[in-house]
C-alpha cells in the first residue's frame, strides 16, 4: 500500500553515488516497483523519487501525515504503542522512515524529533 518511496542519504549510508549513478538507480528502482506491483496484482504503483539528503527527505512528509522513524536505540516507545495512540486521531497518511544498514546517528533522530517525527522500535526490547 505504499504510494511513494523516497530514497535518501544519511550519515551512515554506505553507497555514495555519483550524480550520474543516482539517476540510473532511481530508474532501476522505479522498474522494480512496477514489477513488484504487477506481481502483487496491485493497481497502485509507488512513485520512486529522487535521492534526497536526510533533512529534505524529512521535509517531504505531508503536513497531516503521522511521521514515524524507526530507530534501534529507542527505548521508550515501540511501533504498536504509537499506532494505538495515533489510532485515536484522524490520520490520512503515514510517513515511515527506515534507516540505512548501520542505523541512524543520534543527531539525525534529534533532527527528526524536532520536526514532529516519533522515533520507535519495532518490538519491545527485553
Amino acid at each position: 500500500g505504499a504510494s511513494r518511496i523516497v530514497p535518501f542519504l544519511s550519515t551512515r549510508s554506505v553507497p555514495r553515488l555519483s550524480q550520474e549513478k543516482t539517476g540510473l538507480k532511481q530508474v532501476r528502482w522505479q522498474k522494480i516497483a512496477l514489477e513488484a506491483a504487477r506481481k502483487c496484482h496491485s493497481r497502485s504503483i509507488p512513485e520512486v523519487g529522487n535521492i534526497l539528503d536526510f533533512k529534505k527527505m524529512l521535509q517531504s512528509a505531508g503536513e497531516d501525515a503521522a511521521k514515524i522513524i524507526f530507530w534501534e536505540e529507542e527505548m521508550r516507545r515501540n511501533l504498536k504503542q504509537v499506532l494505538q495512540e495515533k489510532g485515536k486521531e484522524a490520520i490520512g497518511d503515514f510517513f515511515l522512515v527506515v534507516g540505512p544498514e548501520g542505523g541512524f546517528a543520534k543527531e539525525e533522530i534529534e533532527l527528526a524529533e524536532s520536526m514532529d517525527y516519533t522515533s520507535v522500535i519495532l518490538v519491545r526490547q527485553i
